[in-house]
């Protein structure tokens, strides 16, 4: 007997794509960072609160674009994704964007 597993929903993450990193792209900008470790990524926030965050492959693409978050919980979310399909820190950072049901 096959007992099936609850789906958990996935929530849809707001970002915006860049042909240039908006974030840690000026170094005269990197000492007003923030960052944190959120499971084997590294999240790096302005002072406004927009994101970016690397794995351990480097920057987070989607379709060859630079990625960019509203906020940490954005990022984070999108994590969670990432995770979800099985993906990890250590995996290529060029994804492309799923698609949605």
């Amino acid at each position: 007997m096959t007992v099936a597993q609850p789906v958990e929903p996935i929530e849809r993450t707001r970002l915006t794509l860049h042909d240039t990193d908006p974030i840690t792209g000026n170094e005269d900008a990197l000492s007003t960072l923030f960052y944190e470790y959120y499971r084997d990524y590294t999240i790096y926030s302005t002072p406004d609160g927009r994101c970016c965050m690397h794995g351990k492959q480097g920057y987070i693409k989607l379709q060859s674009k630079f990625v960019c978050f509203a906020d940490v919980e954005e990022a984070k979310a999108l994590v969670k994704r990432f995770r979800a399909e099985g993906y990890t820190s250590y995996d290529s950072m060029e994804r492309y964007l799923p698609e949605w049901e």
